[in-house]
């Protein structure tokens, strides 16, 4: 990974976290703001996979096993946080 690209990719991860932290740091947290906040950390998960576990670069099974657990894993927490 090149230093510029870690730099986004670092970027991309603090805006993400400074956009969940204001959405569910509100007194009382909404439903819709809590999915959203886990929908973000799912992202923020997918990414450090992807990028720093390089995963990019993995064999095509686990990097599907791994995306497919994020995918999964995030989609059941955000309709459980709906709920």
């Amino acid at each position: 990974m090149t230093a510029r690209r870690l730099a986004w990719v670092w970027l991309v991860l603090v805006a993400v976290t400074l956009v969940s932290w204001a959405t569910a740091s509100k007194d009382s947290v909404s439903e819709g703001a809590a999915a959203v906040a886990v929908a973000l950390a799912f992202l923020k998960a997918g990414l450090v996979g992807w990028e720093f576990m390089d995963l990019r670069r993995a064999p095509a099974w686990l990097a599907g096993v791994f995306g497919a657990w994020v995918v999964v894993v995030g989609a059941v927490l955000v309709v459980l946080s709906l709920s």
